[in-house]
């Protein structure tokens, strides 16, 4: 198994232009959030590429991922083991172990048999398949989610700074 991990993220042209027009933090909370591509590298597996051109491929939703990255960090700081769906495959899911010294990350896709030509979501009968895996060193995993995270919120503040006090609270101190 490859040792790497690593999170890349592409805002949308056109979101970037819409932070930019923000007038009041309301309208950045009460707006479904900057959409865009994001990349996670489990060592040789890749989630997703991004493209270098105007659009999203993905349209994943980059807020919620990336506040979800803080709650990962949070959790395994004290914890040793947190699982998260992955916002845009309501099928697949992450999750992250913590023990010696070192962090298992494991993307998995939940397989849902197929009944007279339907697929049959009962949570019983699905199987699940990992789809890409990686460990690596607890200290290269924290300041890999920190410094994506921060990285993420400081754009955003940096896009518009109306917003600068309100994305502190989403960063990683």
């Amino acid at each position: 198994m490859k040792e790497k991990f690593d999170i890349q993220y592409r805002i949308t042209k056109r979101d970037r232009e819409e932070i930019k027009k923000i007038k009041k933090v309301k309208q950045f909370f009460d707006d479904i959030g900057p959409q865009g591509d994001i990349s996670i590298t489990l060592g040789d597996y890749v989630t997703s590429q991004i493209f270098d051109i105007d659009e999203a491929s993905n349209w994943d939703i980059l807020d919620v991922w990336f506040r979800n990255f803080k709650n990962v960090y949070e959790n395994l700081v004290d914890g040793k083991q947190i699982v998260i769906n992955d916002i845009d495959e309501p099928r697949s899911f992450f999750r992250f172990m913590r023990g010696d010294g070192k962090v298992l990350i494991q993307h998995y896709d939940r397989k849902y048999p197929v009944y007279n030509g339907r697929y049959c979501f009962n949570a019983d009968l699905y199987e699940i398949e990992c789809l890409g895996e990686t460990i690596v060193q607890e200290n290269s995993f924290f300041e890999i989610i920190k410094r994506s995270v921060n990285s993420y919120w400081t754009e955003i503040a940096e896009l518009n700074p109306i917003l600068s006090e309100y994305v502190e609270q989403f960063k990683i101190k």
